[in-house]
């Protein structure tokens, strides 16, 4: 990122991971040293989004439970859906609601998984 923070999905020793959710690590010190309000600001918004997130974790591995047929394939979704869910987490509206938004997001997750199982991608044509 250019604001000198980085997003990593392991812990720094002495916080608390979030269930696969990114965590802001310090990149460099001079980057917060300009305006320690917005490095504040961000943390803010990267643990509010995260504990709204994963408020639905469950109910969402559930849902890909049901869509997959298979609880290693849903976790798997699931992870999926939690990066896009991040990478795309400024596509949701101001004062919409997120969970209608993130089942939408677990359910395309699960269908590019069933797609990409009942066809595989090959160079060989079927005869």
């Amino acid at each position: 990122m250019t604001d000198g923070m980085s997003v990593g999905f392991t812990h720094d020793a002495g916080t608390a991971p979030v269930s696969g959710l990114p965590v802001i690590r310090q990149e460099s010190a001079s980057a917060n040293e300009a305006d320690p309000s917005a490095s504040l600001e961000r943390r803010y918004a990267v643990n509010e989004f995260a504990s709204n997130v994963e408020r639905h974790r469950r109910q969402l591995l559930v849902h890909c439970y049901r869509m997959l047929g298979s609880l290693t394939d849903a976790e798997d979704a699931v992870q999926e859906m939690l990066l896009r869910a991040w990478r795309y987490r400024d596509s949701v509206k101001e004062g919409a609601p997120l969970r209608p938004w993130l089942y939408r997001v677990a359910t395309n997750a699960c269908l590019e998984s069933m797609s990409v199982v009942w066809f595989p991608a090959s160079s060989e044509t079927f005869q």
